[in-house]
């Protein structure tokens, strides 16, 4: 008994302290305050600190997935773990893990048809 109560205050603590919110941006990248004239937008959920945790996804305004990864921070966005772009119509674009905002693996490209182009090394930057 002591176990299902000590989870359920877990759980209910944990809730409490996210909220998952919706941010738009113009096409250079610049928040808005609204969906209109958007070009992209973030799903994201920020700890009672205003700290991103897990998994962000960006889209194209239109629904389709632009980025999926881990940010540290915002302004300026601090990657984290491993960061797939996407192309509008679905295939990979780019992918490279970070660590606290440095790649620490080379950067794979593929073209808009899924064909890998290339392996950057992007160590380091």
């Amino acid at each position: 008994m002591r176990t299902i109560y000590l989870s359920i205050i877990w759980f209910l603590t944990s809730y409490s302290i996210t909220a998952q919110t919706i941010e738009y941006f113009d096409a250079d990248w610049n928040r808005l305050g609204s969906k209109e004239s958007g070009a992209y937008y973030r799903e994201i959920t920020y700890d009672v600190n205003g700290k991103p945790v897990g998994k962000v996804r960006e889209h194209y305004i239109t629904g389709e997935l632009q980025f999926e990864g881990q940010l540290l921070s915002i302004n300026p966005d601090t990657l984290d773990a491993k960061c797939v772009w996407y192309h509008r119509n679905g295939q990979k674009n780019r992918e490279v893990t970070y660590q606290n905002g440095n790649a620490v693996s080379t950067t794979r490209i593929w073209s808009e048809e899924g064909k890998e182009e290339g392996v950057l090394d992007t160590i380091g930057v």
